[in-house]
């Protein structure tokens, strides 16, 4: 039995472990306690940062005690460093590449004296504990590479610095990612970096397009290549368009390799979006004013943009009626349909009836000739500049027919794959009833995105054949939801029965001349609290899903609501007395 080693028992190896965790946490709890002793008593001296340096080196995530360690920090930068600086943190049992992550620095003096003679800590003195701050960030990393409060504080260190080490720091951060490429943590950081750091994006290209070309699975080397590439556009370092075929042919390339990789994917739909961002600026329209509608009913005048506003447009406007007077109004009380930023901009006009309208806009001048009464609506309706195209089907995509064909290849490899099924029912210019319909067939937990998808593109194909008409009926198209309200400001008439509609949502205050909602046979329960619609006269949900009155108080929201029909419903008539007496419902 001589010269063998001796086995311990499982049993003698939890009980070892076992004394081990309790004395570990008892040495936690006792530093634990004499941080907070220290905090209290506001001792910020070397023990101090000691004591933090053990905690956050077993739980790195201890966020108070970051804090703690912070304060420390500033308060030798406006005091002065104590007698004696901790030493630099060492660890135990670790391999030299971890080692080499640990950033070096020079031993911080004993000196608390500024060169100016005044309390607080030199510059020189200070730059020497953040580069130590640096150091031990990067041990607690080695331990705990995700901790949310060390990649924090490594920023806020950085933060403080006069020079920080950005090219080390780019390092640190190219071993990190060797260890994990997807840690998020770190490539926040990196983006970090580079921003403070004025780093050269060209460099961060490169390096994004080696880890893409290591794993085509590393999305977020993906991510940080989508958003180097927008900024070096934005800035002018390079032209996207000039990239965009080979970024394209590169993650071709990776889907091919593995389609059920949503990575590459993700990547594929930015660079859609990207080319549809150039066929809308091909296409972009010379003025923002895409609508001008005259609501005589209501002695008012409606105006829609291209993009949101936040400010009124103008304060004055003048104004042709059709017996030739010509009228200006001054200090035009203006509302809008969004809090914030909105699209649609109206006010009241008073009793005229208006030919032309005339004003200035972003330096312009506009006189804009309106046309003639439709007698049905009362209405009176202008395009000034038409809805830029963005579908994928222009003549000027890059999307061309060879790269279709190999995508369209594809599905005939992989008829099931959602990812290439999804990406062609999108690209495609009318609606694709058929493909989102096998797509819930075959990823049956996304049902309700691929509705709404679906309802997306039937909207998109109404709206371009709806510009002027004031009606407009969808029904039995199993629509989820409202898109392209912005194009659909005219209507005073809509008719939604026998879709799939779960609510009445606030999107419907967009509809700002609507004066007939019908929503019968669907599958509403609820009505927006801000479901609030200006113009709105009658409400029709019949057939539906409502249990009580309360669920669609919001109704009484809108101003000049008349007439509220639930029949059908299996609802409680006792509690009409939550909506108001004017209103007539019909149960």
């Amino acid at each position: 039995m001589h010269g063998r080693v001796k086995v311990k028992a499982p049993a003698e190896i939890q009980a070892e472990r076992a004394r081990e965790e309790r004395a570990l946490a008892a040495k936690f709890t006792a530093d634990l306690d004499k941080a907070w002793s220290k905090r209290s008593n506001q001792c910020f001296d070397e023990e101090a940062l000691k004591l933090t340096g053990r905690i956050l080196l077993q739980n790195a995530d201890y966020q108070t005690i970051w804090n703690f360690r912070r304060e420390i920090i500033l308060h030798w930068k406006d005091h002065g460093l104590p007698k004696k600086v901790p030493e630099p943190v060492k660890l135990d049992n670790c391999d030299d590449q971890k080692q080499d992550l640990v950033i070096s620095g020079d031993a911080i003096g004993d000196n608390n004296q500024n060169n100016d003679g005044v309390s607080g800590a030199s510059i020189l003195e200070m730059e020497k504990v953040y580069m130590e701050e640096l150091k031990f960030t990067s041990s607690c990393l080695i331990k705990h590479p995700k901790s949310y409060g060390t990649w924090y504080h490594r920023r806020y260190i950085i933060l403080l610095m006069q020079n920080p080490p950005f090219k080390e720091e780019i390092q640190a951060c190219d071993h990190f990612l060797d260890l994990d490429e997807r840690n998020f943590h770190c490539w926040d950081y990196r983006r970090f970096i580079c921003n403070c750091g004025k780093i050269d994006p060209q460099n961060e290209l490169q390096f994004t397009q080696r880890k893409i070309a290591q794993n085509f699975s590393n999305f977020s080397s993906f991510y940080y290549r989508s958003s180097l590439l927008t900024m070096a556009h934005q800035e002018k370092i390079l032209n996207i368009n000039d990239v965009w075929n080979s970024e394209y042919e590169t993650v071709s390339n990776a889907i091919f390799v593995d389609p059920n990789d949503q990575s590459p994917w993700f990547y594929h739909k930015w660079l859609l979006a990207v080319d549809q961002l150039i066929n809308y600026q091909h296409s972009k329209p010379d003025s923002f004013i895409h609508k001008i509608v005259f609501d005589k009913s209501n002695g008012r005048m409606i105006y829609q943009f291209h993009k949101p506003l936040r400010r009124p447009p103008f304060i004055e406007s003048s104004f042709t009626t059709d017996d030739d007077q010509n009228v200006t109004l001054t200090n035009i009380e203006w509302k809008k349909i969004e809090p914030l930023s909105s699209y649609i901009w109206y006010h009241q006009i008073g009793n005229y009836s208006i030919k032309q309208v005339n004003f200035n806009f972003e330096g312009k001048d506009f006189a804009i000739n309106l046309n003639n009464l439709d007698s049905e609506s009362n209405l009176k309706i202008s395009i000034v500049s038409e809805m830029p195209r963005t579908n994928t089907s222009n003549p000027e995509s890059k999307l061309d027919e060879n790269k279709l064909r190999n995508l369209n290849l594809l599905l005939e490899l992989e008829p099931d794959n959602k990812w290439i099924n999804l990406t062609l029912a999108l690209i495609k210019g009318g609606p694709d009833e058929t493909a989102f319909n096998k797509l819930i067939a075959v990823d049956n937990l996304r049902c309700n995105y691929y509705n709404d998808q679906k309802s997306k593109q039937i909207w998109e194909s109404h709206v371009k054949d709806n510009q002027l008409n004031p009606r407009l009926t969808l029904n039995d198209r199993h629509l989820t939801c409202l898109y392209f309200t912005n194009n659909l400001t005219h209507l005073r008439y809509l008719d939604l029965s026998n879709n799939d509609f779960l609510k009445i949502s606030k999107s419907f205050n967009t509809l700002i001349l609507l004066e007939t909602l019908i929503m019968d046979k669907n599958k509403i329960s609820m009505v927006d609290k801000d479901f609030e619609m200006l113009s709105l006269k009658k409400l029709s949900i019949k057939n539906n899903c409502i249990k009580n009155f309360n669920l669609i108080e919001p109704v009484k929201n809108c101003p000049l609501l008349q007439i509220l029909d639930v029949t059908g419903n299996n609802i409680d008539q006792k509690e009409t007395s939550i909506l108001p007496s004017s209103l007539e419902i019909v149960i």
